[in-house]
């Protein structure tokens, strides 16, 4: 069962990939290999390319994709509050939530702006240099945060990323304090995010939210009223989550 699900989790790297790349990937042996990417066209999980003999995801995979994310409810209510805050900013809005060591994005919605993210949903984001990524691991146990920092260490995207585990922790304090966090460039160049943590009835952090936009379009007066809307968005996400009044108060 692990090297099946090692094999598809290799594939998502790229649109094609052949049995010798999927064995040297992963380290199995190409027979193996190609044993299970036979079961898996069978069921349909893979396509074969006839013409390069390499293989893709096959629609099996959008059909149990697409039962897993119509039973998000997450994704459901918070659908119209991404449209609404795409509609005031026409920039770019996300839905992220944590999954193990990395924000995963699970809905995008675009504006009529110019940005063109890399950003799709089921992509996986580091946690200490995204807006999303420190929204969400600012409220978590300093135990599990801690754990998170020694296993994916805090590696440099830009030179604003921040690599020093005190001055994350400094970071994440300030989150703490205000209620959202920033993103300087500090995953990819030339990009600004603002991101709000989502709080449901239970009290917890469950997902976070976010308007991304080009660096250069937001000036010191519309960063403020990005910060803004996108600290309401997540107000009204999270009141319809049924977080208390008192969380609420507090964003």
């Amino acid at each position: 069962m692990h090297r099946a699900l090692d094999i598809l989790e290799a594939m998502s790297e790229q649109d094609e990939v052949g049995v010798t790349e999927i064995s040297k990937k992963i380290g199995l042996p190409k027979g193996t290999a190609h044993r299970l990417m036979l079961t898996f066209a069978d069921r349909g999980y893979v396509q074969q390319n006839l013409e390069t003999g390499k293989y893709r995801f096959g629609f099996k995979l959008l059909e149990l994709g697409g039962i897993a994310f119509n039973k998000l409810d997450l994704r459901k209510v918070a659908l119209p509050v991404l449209q609404a805050l795409v509609a005031k900013t026409n920039e770019i809005a996300h839905l992220v939530v944590l999954d193990k060591d990395a924000a995963v994005y699970i809905e995008k919605i675009e504006g009529n702006g110019t940005l063109r993210l890399f950003s799709r949903i089921g992509r996986r984001l580091p946690l200490h240099c995204t807006g999303v990524g420190k929204a969400l691991i600012a409220f978590l146990p300093e135990q599990e945060l801690a754990s998170i920092v020694q296993k994916q260490g805090l590696p440099r995207f830009t030179p604003n990323t921040i690599t020093d585990a005190q001055l994350l922790k400094n970071e994440l304090q300030k989150i703490r304090q205000l209620g959202y966090s920033l993103d300087n460039e500090e995953h990819e160049t030339g990009v600004w995010c603002v991101a709000t943590p989502i709080w449901d009835y239970s009290g917890k952090a469950v997902a976070a939210i976010s308007t991304t936009a080009p660096r250069l379009r937001v000036t010191e007066e519309r960063k403020s009223w990005l910060i803004s809307v996108t600290a309401e968005a997540g107000k009204e996400l999270s009141k319809r989550l049924g977080a208390h009044e008192s969380i609420i108060e507090q964003l």
